[in-house]
């Protein structure tokens, strides 16, 4: 009995722990931030906050600019560290949990915005790196290219990149947060380059041995503690890579089972398990996560993959059981009724003028395809 007391005590007490990590990596962030001299694109009237993700389903907010030039965001990181970005104004942010950032954007001069509060320093310096001609994405491309050819081709241009970091830390000695996210930031577009290249090859049909023989390096990349968004295309090339390796290979679909098989016990599991669940959510099917939803929980544990994952799940799960006030919502907006919106939105009117034309037919409408449900 005594055994069994201890036992529920410790499971008890990791359970509690974890609910507790959990709601660390919750906490809150506030990026404030105010745009100077306006006047020089008067247009620009809002800014967006990007939180990578999987391709086209990245977290998008969008803040108004106010009257004195003011914007804000906040937003909950799930993870230590995370980068995100202020389209177009700051690609580069870091922040931790709890974190208060204040970013001053001068459209007078948009390279170089000014960076204070909590991380103000470390992301000082990413942005003097990242937009200061110290840091630019590796470009080595050649279809024609043998492994061996392109990896040498490859590390010739990776070896450039690094002297400038050199040059770059010994002219400003920004400290060791910043030197290790300036080497994973060319060390994960390294990978993203070698396994954009790996796509023709095995799309081609050719000998990829070689970059499969690349995964276990992958590890540390993906077993970070911070969360770069590069890491998100350098997932979609592997994904790719391996599907057309795959379907080449054995003439058959490149499944979820396939996905465990080729990548078990590696760091880069839950981004590629991602991969077709993410696509069959977007085409709507729900029951392929719901078919392996305990796997999905063994698999995807990371609050910063499970959350947005989740969450659009269940919106699709909504939007299946109700999708008239979703297509509503996308004709009408938040109006009561077509007349309102007419009035209101005058540039939805071709739109209606085409529904009314073609009212019961829309799947034979030559002008439009709109792909909504009514």
């Amino acid at each position: 009995m005594k055994h069994l007391c201890l036992l529920f005590a410790i499971l008890s007490f990791l359970s509690c722990k974890a609910q507790k990590g959990h709601e660390d990596l919750a906490k809150e962030v506030i990026i404030s931030g105010r745009v100077f001299n306006r006047e020089v694109y008067p247009k620009e009237k809002e800014v967006k906050l990007e939180i990578p993700y999987l391709s086209g389903l990245e977290t998008v907010y969008t803040s108004p600019i106010a009257d004195d030039g003011t914007f804000c965001f906040r937003f909950s990181p799930y993870a230590s560290t995370r980068e995100v970005a202020l389209r177009n104004y700051a690609e580069h942010l870091y922040v931790h949990p709890g974190d208060s950032l204040h970013v001053e954007i001068d459209f007078n001069n948009l390279l170089h915005p000014r960076i204070t509060g909590t991380s103000g320093a470390l992301n000082q310096y990413m942005a003097l790196f990242t937009e200061g001609g110290y840091y630019r994405r590796l470009s080595s491309y050649n279809r024609e290219a043998s492994f061996d050819e392109f990896e040498k081709e490859l590390k010739t241009e990776y070896a450039s990149l690094l002297e400038r970091r050199a040059d770059f830390l010994k002219e400003h000695s920004p400290g060791a947060e910043v030197e290790e996210y300036t080497a994973d930031l060319l060390l994960i577009d390294y990978y993203t380059a070698l396994f954009g290249n790996a796509i023709s090859q095995a799309a081609d049909g050719k000998d990829v041995s070689g970059y499969k023989a690349l995964l276990p390096e992958l590890d540390p990349v993906f077993s970070g503690k911070t969360v770069f968004s590069s890491l998100f295309s350098l997932a979609a090339n592997v994904y790719i890579f391996l599907y057309f390796e795959h379907t080449r290979r054995e003439k058959s679909d490149f499944d979820l089972a396939n996905v465990i098989e080729v990548s078990k016990d590696r760091a880069i599991l839950p981004y590629l398990y991602l991969q077709p669940i993410g696509t069959s959510l977007c085409d709507n099917d729900t029951t392929y996560i719901a078919d392996h939803r305990s796997q999905f929980d063994s698999i995807v544990r990371a609050p910063y993959l499970r959350q947005p994952m989740l969450k659009l799940y269940q919106d699709k799960v909504n939007y299946l059981k109700a999708p008239q006030a979703i297509s509503h919502y996308m004709l009408y907006g938040d109006n009561a009724d077509e007349a309102t919106a007419r009035e209101k939105m005058p540039f939805m009117i071709p739109v209606y003028n085409l529904l009314e034309k073609y009212a019961g037919k829309v799947d034979t409408c030559p002008e439009m395809n709109t792909g909504l449900f009514f």
